[in-house]
């Protein structure tokens, strides 16, 4: 009976620090915004969580950071991202994502977006990408098969 009594309680504690856990879909806050890289090298703002048509990017998200990174793998308009990428990790190999359509930087966060070009990485976007932004990835033509890298700011 004493196990039992212990086993109980361990279940119980167990159980509320699970459904403390905060859900991928849901949002810090409601000043998260949306900022969607057209193919072009365009970028748009929404306070929503739009995803444009068409979006099919095959390739993966290098996260060269120190901490993770919320990452796509396919664009939903109801959630922020689909899961926690850790540091040093890419999508295609720790997932097995064969294409990434975004990624999130949460309160606080700050990265910068790079790209391979065939050659070597380049810059995406001349500004830092910080503080509830969530990015989607548009087809970019400069890459035969679609190559991003977020770095430290």
């Amino acid at each position: 009976m004493k196990y039992l009594k212990r086993l109980a309680i361990l279940t119980l504690s167990v159980i509320t620090v699970m459904s403390m856990s905060i859900p991928a879909n849901a949002a810090s806050n409601t000043e998260t915004r949306t900022v969607v890289l057209g193919p072009d090298g365009t970028v748009s703002a929404s306070a929503a969580y739009p995803c444009p048509p068409g979006l099919n990017p095959a390739g993966y998200i290098s996260n060269e950071t120190g901490i993770g990174q919320g990452v796509i793998n396919i664009c939903n308009g109801n959630e922020l991202y689909d899961a926690i990428l850790p540091a040093h990790r890419r999508t295609d190999t720790y997932f097995g994502w064969g294409t990434a359509q975004g990624f999130y930087v949460g309160p606080g966060g700050c990265v910068q977006l790079f790209f391979f070009n065939g050659t070597d990485w380049q810059k995406a976007v001349r500004d830092n990408i910080s503080n509830n932004v969530r990015y989607v990835l548009g087809n970019d033509p400069r890459q035969s098969f679609d190559r991003w890298a977020l770095r430290n700011c």
